[in-house]
């Protein structure tokens, strides 16, 4: 268990989970927003960096 973290969490590459309103939400705001009307077919991965280790 990582100090201070949940069960698991060390298997994250950043030694934590993810929090929904803070990691993922911005990301969401930022592709529903103006901002993002030139992106086309991209993943954008808000995992933690998860996805490296499979």
């Amino acid at each position: 268990m990582v100090r201070g973290g949940a069960p698991g969490a060390a298997k994250v590459p950043l030694g934590r989970f993810g929090d929904p309103q803070k990691d993922v939400a911005p990301v969401v705001a930022f592709l529903a927003s103006d901002d993002a009307r030139y992106i086309t077919g991209q993943t954008l991965m808000a995992d933690g960096g998860a996805i490296k280790l499979r």
